[in-house]
């Protein structure tokens, strides 16, 4: 009973400094945030303590004993779930520490930014268009050897694809220019940070784009990047628009937790088969999607690796995470044996088994690296740079350049949004975060917000490039 006291204590800690931040914020981003946190760090245990104490979940979690190593309610297990519950509850106390209790007035803004649909629904378009011919290839070999798309994609084969990062980038602009684009456009004319004139072919146009991105995500199996924009776009929505439609955002959220199941349920079909897989969808079968958050093994991967590196006494590396962080910046092509992340020193340690797949826990990437310390170091560092996105937003960009102002309105909500993606990786993971979460959104909202859009000078050059040619 050590373990359920434990978890108690520890989600009821939780939840009322999840409360106190809420309070000084008044924002809906925090608990989010630390709901998300919560759910790929102790969410998994309450099934795994309950399994082993005589329970029956249901929980598919299995498969990564026999292919890692299995659980047992054990010192160690009992240090995993304390350290994890002081991972979350020092962030919080971070928080609480660095946000000042300012409601945001349109006063501590500039004037809402005019921006382009035109280019945002070109960029979602170029940058699909680019991803698919990237990965091109690997699709037809998917296609001939009749296999999931997601297994061939993701290294099934024996390695990732060539360019693979690019493709990925790649595909998240294209969603994030869509996220963006729909949420300014859903915000209405009198928006408070970005605006942009949108009729009926502008909607139009964002649901032909989204549909082509939301199949291309179906087949690839990317459930992780439709979250990303789903949070990112949410979010944006919320601080931009003054009345938030909330009952069409409800709805909105019901049929974005449809299409995360739909990829989570088909992705491991034959690239074929996908298709046929949503006509044989049985009514039954949609109810499942009701239990996809509290019935998906994606609270579980993360979770063991902490608990890996106790039992079976991985040795840390004194700071190789950051020596890699740096040495990351020359491409691999460019130096192919460049220092290795810490997820494979994880799994060169606890000697994981060919072909499997998993992730590895933010807490636990900080411990490999510097010990109980490190994790007090990344719980403190990830709450001053969740405050300081914050903080920055309230002051509204004043006196600085166009790219810092639109990084103020967008980087806290892209923060939140790649809470998934940072929590499921170690210190290597802020480099994925200031270049997915800060830096291309940011980007994105420059091309699309110039006075003469990048459209419109397409349009004009292609048009004076045509009439030369018929003269």
């Amino acid at each position: 009973m050590d373990f359920y006291l434990l978890l108690t204590s520890a989600t009821a800690v939780i939840v009322l400094l999840a409360w106190l931040v809420w309070s000084r914020t008044h924002h809906i981003s925090f608990p989010l945030g630390i709901g998300l946190i919560y759910y790929w760090s102790l969410f998994g245990a309450w099934s795994i303590v309950g399994d082993r104490l005589g329970g029956e979940n249901g929980k598919r979690y299995d498969y990564l004993e026999a292919k890692l190593f299995p659980i047992m309610l054990d010192a160690d297990y009992l240090m995993t779930l304390l350290l994890y519950a002081a991972f979350i509850i020092l962030i919080e106390i971070a928080l609480l520490m660095f946000l000042k209790p300012r409601p945001v007035s349109d006063e501590t803004l500039q004037a809402p930014v005019d921006v382009s649909h035109g280019v945002f629904l070109l960029l979602a378009v170029l940058c699909g268009l680019g991803s698919y011919g990237l990965i091109r290839e690997y699709l037809e070999m998917a296609d001939s050897m009749n296999l999931s798309a997601y297994m061939v994609t993701r290294g099934g084969l024996g390695e990732l694809p060539p360019y693979f990062t690019i493709h990925q980038l790649l595909s998240r602009g294209a969603l994030l220019s869509a996220a963006i684009g729909v949420s300014i456009v859903c915000s209405g004319g009198g928006a408070r940070l970005f605006v942009g004139a949108g009729g009926w072919a502008v909607k139009a146009g964002y649901m032909a784009v989204v549909a082509g991105l939301f199949w291309f995500a179906l087949i690839l199996g990317n459930k992780n990047e439709l979250l990303f924009a789903g949070i990112g776009g949410v979010l944006l929505y919320l601080a931009n628009a003054r009345r938030p439609q909330l009952v069409a955002l409800s709805l909105t959220a019901v049929v974005g937790f449809i299409g995360l199941w739909l990829v989570d349920t088909l992705r491991g079909l034959p690239l074929a088969a996908v298709a046929g897989g949503l006509q044989d969808l049985e009514p039954s079968h949609w109810l499942e999607a009701a239990q996809f958050v509290t019935s998906s093994n994606e609270a579980f991967s993360a979770h063991f690796s902490l608990y890996g590196a106790l039992a079976l006494n991985v040795p840390l590396t004194y700071g190789e995470s950051v020596v890699s962080v740096v040495a990351s910046v020359i491409p691999r092509f460019a130096w192919p044996d460049r220092p290795p992340d810490i997820y494979l020193h994880y799994a060169d340690s606890i000697g994981v088994a060919e072909g499997q797949g998993f992730t590895i826990h933010h807490a636990t990437g900080w411990y490999l690296n510097f010990g109980m310390l490190g994790i007090l170091i990344g719980a403190l560092l990830w709450g001053w740079i969740w405050a300081k996105c914050y903080a920055n937003f309230h002051r509204g960009g004043l006196q600085q350049s166009r790219f810092w102002m639109l990084w103020t309105r967008i980087a806290p909500w892209m923060f939140v949004a790649s809470i998934p993606m940072l929590i499921r990786a170690g210190f290597e993971g802020y480099k994925a975060l200031l270049v997915e979460a800060f830096f291309l959104p940011t980007m994105i909202l420059l091309l699309a917000s110039y006075d003469e859009s990048l459209l419109q000078v397409f349009l004009v050059n292609h048009t004076r490039r045509a009439a030369s040619l018929a003269k």
